[in-house]
């Protein structure tokens, strides 16, 4: 059930000769609140409302993900909160650099709200201590598991590039335990690297849209021809999803 929400209830009783008597009911729900959560198992949906510093007016509606000793209390968004491109067309440099630093700039994009330099940093101070992206490792947010592996000496840019990992795995887990049904496509703080016979080696930052992951959506494609490198960069542009840790 979501808060400030009518619903309408039937509602059966039996005595104890197994007579029944029904009747309807219309209920509305109380305001989600943050206090609401904290003797709520995860395995329960239960939303929430968290304070949107960024535009008071439209407070980010959220659902507890985690609420164990390992992790603590920490609720993401309902719904996809921001665009973020990761790339730009022709831009392979620029490109190469969010692909290799894919973890810490979509984190550095959800601690934006809860920026204490924001002039509105008071209506989240008291309840929220950490922001991380989706798909980040929720105890360990910038803890990046790919290694430095791939070379290419691309004339512009010699130098590696990070490996595939497997960070989005816990949350996606959870989110599927829980058919949490983020519907637009956002970016997961985690990446894919695919050798393809015809294209070369593609690139991935992953990227969900509930309850899969999305192929084909490479950053950068590298590809050998005659004995060159040539390198290709795309532009994406997809929603960001926020976990946040609670104060609780």
């Amino acid at each position: 059930l979501k808060g400030l929400t009518s619903y309408k209830l039937r509602v059966e009783v039996y005595d104890n000769v197994g007579n029944k008597k029904e009747n309807t009911i219309n209920v509305t729900t109380e305001e989600p609140t943050v206090e609401n959560a904290l003797d709520i198992s995860e395995n329960e949906k239960i939303y929430v409302e968290i304070p949107n510093i960024k535009d008071p007016n439209k407070p980010i509606v959220c659902v507890v993900l985690y609420n164990n000793d390992l992790y603590g209390l920490q609720v993401m968004p309902e719904k996809s909160v921001e665009n973020v491109t990761m790339s730009k067309d022709g831009d392979f440099i620029g490109t190469l650099n969010n692909y290799n630093n894919a973890i810490n700039i979509l984190n550095d994009k959800a601690m934006e709200y809860i920026d204490s330099n924001n002039e509105n940093y008071n209506l989240i101070k008291d309840i929220v201590k950490d922001a991380r992206c989706v798909g980040s490792i929720p105890n360990n947010k910038n803890y990046d598991t790919a290694r430095m592996e791939y070379n290419y000496d691309l004339g512009e840019y010699s130098g590696k590039v990070k490996s595939s990992d497997t960070n989005y795995e816990i949350d996606f887990e959870q989110m599927k335990n829980l058919k949490i049904n983020t519907t637009q496509y956002c970016w997961l703080a985690s990446r894919w690297v695919e050798d393809s016979a015809k294209f070369g080696c593609l690139l991935h930052v992953r990227v969900l849209s509930f309850p899969n992951l999305v192929p084909n959506r490479n950053l950068l494609r590298i590809q050998e021809s005659d004995n060159w490198y040539v390198a290709y960069g795309y532009s994406f542009r997809f929603s960001s999803s926020i976990q946040f840790k609670l104060r609780y």
